[in-house]
């Protein structure tokens, strides 16, 4: 199904402000705020771009708080199914085969 969106290719310096605005605003809820928030489901849909093309991250539906002395280990993914870091495939928090159900049911 295609989108009816049109989309609008960036060019390459467009696009690493884009990431460093979203790099810069996980720093700050990770860091910068008096109790630590963790996102748990960035995407490329979860950014949004206002008219001067600066990145806003949305979406804080499953959003976590951190007492921030408390280490914790996520072995389950909690975000929206889709791209998932190899280092994650590969550290097996998630099996080749679960990958091959998903990329065969999409």
């Amino acid at each position: 199904m295609e989108s009816s969106a049109k989309r609008i290719f960036q060019p390459m310096e467009s696009r690493l402000n884009i990431m460093i605005d979203a790099a810069s605003a996980l720093e700050y809820l990770h860091h910068g705020y008096s109790i630590p928030i963790v996102h748990c489901d960035m995407k490329p849909s979860n950014i949004l771009l206002d008219d001067d093309m600066v990145a806003h991250v949305a979406d804080f539906g499953i959003a976590k708080l951190s007492s921030g002395e408390d280490s914790i280990t996520q072995t389950m993914t909690l975000a929206t199914i889709g791209y998932m870091a190899p280092d994650d495939v590969l550290a097996n928090l998630i099996s080749f085969n679960s990958i091959h159900a998903i990329l065969n049911y999409a």
